[in-house]
């Protein structure tokens, strides 16, 4: 079986999270093939509240550090593992190797499972200056409706892996609003609420899938990588992601301090 080597990367400075990082690996475990390796990475250090655009760029350029790094040292996809998608654009931009993300796979796999889909965060405030700018970002707000939030600060919500019911309890709760307004698949807007729901297999309500979106991630990142080998599917460069050249991207990070 062909081997698979996926660099996961978080926005979050993971070791902080061990609860977090312990439910990521083994999830890939779970629905990864027999030969493909996923390694998690974090940022080394970065601000939790990236609910705020500013903060957001310091744990961007590392995202995009680590995409690079992970190229060069022979992987074969990244998955950027955050409901923010950050630094998507850039490194699919800079990258050769395919690039994923939460947001993004996660919608579009959602439009083949209902016309409508709606996502649940964890703060009103990343609805708001995130997930509804990516929807709108990606056209897709024909196919999407409003959702909800549980209004949960991140580490609370981290710390919902041990005692998961409260969280549960209210994340099925505002899911059921969002059902009622019309959603057919219901995402979660955050990897953290996500693993906690697919850990205790919250998987549907009502007959509305759950989607699994940290699963559905690591699945397509893994294909997205054979059909990259055996047909030849890749990013387009003519266009939005045309590709600056290396010198420039040198440039770049020799300005940002880096070699």
């Amino acid at each position: 079986m062909e081997k698979i080597k996926i660099w996961w990367q978080s926005a979050t400075v993971i070791t902080e999270f061990p609860e977090y990082l312990e439910a990521l690996q083994g999830h890939a475990k779970r629905v990864l093939n027999p030969g493909t390796e996923l390694e998690v990475h974090g940022v080394d250090r970065g601000i939790t509240g990236l609910l705020y655009h500013y903060p957001r760029f310091l744990n961007t350029f590392q995202i995009l550090e680590n995409a690079l790094r992970a190229q060069q040292e022979g992987f074969d996809v990244v998955a950027i593992g955050c409901g923010d998608d950050p630094g998507l654009d850039q490194a699919k931009e800079i990258l050769d190797i395919p690039v994923l993300s939460l947001s993004e796979t996660g919608m579009l796999i959602a439009c083949m499972l209902g016309k409508k889909f709606s996502f649940i965060t964890n703060s009103d405030i990343l609805d708001r200056k995130r997930i509804s700018v990516l929807i709108q970002k990606y056209g897709l707000e024909t196919r999407s409706i409003p959702g909800g939030n549980l209004e949960v600060d991140l580490n609370d919500l981290a710390c919902s892996f041990k005692n998961p019911k409260l969280i549960l309890d209210k994340f099925i709760q505002v899911a059921m609003e969002a059902i009622q307004r019309g959603a057919e698949v219901i995402i979660p807007g955050c990897n953290i609420l996500n693993l906690v729901a697919a850990q205790n297999r919250v998987y549907e309500i009502d007959g509305v899938p759950i989607l699994d979106v940290a699963g559905v991630l690591m699945k397509m990142a893994e294909t997205m990588v054979t059909l990259n080998k055996v047909c030849g599917v890749r990013v387009s460069r003519k266009g939005y992601f045309a590709s600056p050249s290396k010198e420039l991207v040198s440039t770049v990070r020799k300005l940002c301090g880096r070699p």
